[in-house]
């Protein structure tokens, strides 16, 4: 199993846009928030979606999920809201039988 985490670490740090390599956030920072952004992506819809679930999910602590927040402008909690409403808007104007309810 750590085999298999630690080829993923690879394979997304390889994969990150070079822009992200060279900024001051560490390679290994910017994987654990691409794995974040993944996991939260395929799970957007789920109300119990909770910094304790995406941590374990991600396999990182709570903490760490916070950590790599604060060098953000925006709190994790502030980005799911974020990414939601995106969400919700391309569903809105992509359909026009939906409805807000």
């Amino acid at each position: 199993m750590q085999h298999a985490k630690l080829l993923n670490l690879i394979i997304l740090t390889l994969s990150a846009p070079k822009e992200v390599m060279m900024s001051e956030m560490s390679a290994i920072q910017s994987v654990h928030l691409k794995r974040i952004e993944h996991y939260v992506n395929l799970n957007s819809a789920n109300p119990d979606l909770s910094p304790n679930t995406v941590a374990a999910a991600c396999h990182i602590s709570v903490r760490c999920l916070h950590k790599l927040f604060a060098s953000l402008p925006y709190s994790f909690s502030e980005w799911v809201k974020m990414l939601r409403l995106k969400q919700a808007n391309l569903i809105l104007k992509s359909k026009s039988y939906v409805t807000i309810e």
